[in-house]
């Protein structure tokens, strides 16, 4: 017994508090935050946009999200090209940290071109406006916590080409 309240002190101690602005990451209480984590192509500005085309922050993942985003392919991407998203969220048990989410491979290895992306997409620099839209994985959105940072990772591979880009991203995020 003494030793289960000695641990439940311990991890409330450590436990993430973000009802304080200052403990979300990279301050992402106000601002989406994004960098590029490899690929073939160079990035150098993204920003959340609704369906309108109007800035959006924070981001809801119950609706569809534009990412536009300016960028340098130096190949095509074609109607071939892949896409893998992987989602970590923020907080925990243990303290202020990102855990992935698992997502059993429902966002893994999906056809780019019918999940968002305007296929194709010519060499060159050039913006463009990638969709975001979770609604056909309701079943990973209802498990998410609402109103936290969470951090997503955007692969794109053309398997024809050998064009590749990736983007990870931060972002306050509702999911109800």
């Amino acid at each position: 017994m003494r030793l289960q309240i000695l641990f439940s002190v311990f991890t409330l101690g450590y436990a993430c508090d973000l009802t304080k602005e200052k403990n979300w990451p990279n301050g992402t209480f106000s601002a989406f935050h994004w960098w590029q984590c490899g690929g073939t192509t160079t990035y150098f500005s993204a920003k959340t946009l609704d369906l309108k085309g109007q800035s959006a922050y924070p981001i809801h993942l119950t609706e569809p999200l534009i990412v536009e985003t300016e960028w340098e392919t130096k190949a095509e991407f074609s109607k071939g090209t892949i896409a893998t998203i992987t989602l970590w969220s923020y907080g925990g048990v243990l303290g202020c940290q990102w855990s992935e989410v698992p997502t059993l491979g429902l966002l893994s290895r999906l056809d780019a071109c019918s999940h968002g992306v305007p296929c194709p997409i010519p060499s060159g620099k050039q913006i463009t406006r990638i969709t975001l839209d979770f609604s056909n994985f309701g079943s990973v959105i209802r498990l998410l916590k609402d109103n936290t940072p969470y951090q997503l990772q955007y692969e794109l591979k053309d398997e024809s080409t050998g064009e590749s880009s990736c983007m990870l991203s931060q972002a306050r995020a509702f999911t109800k």
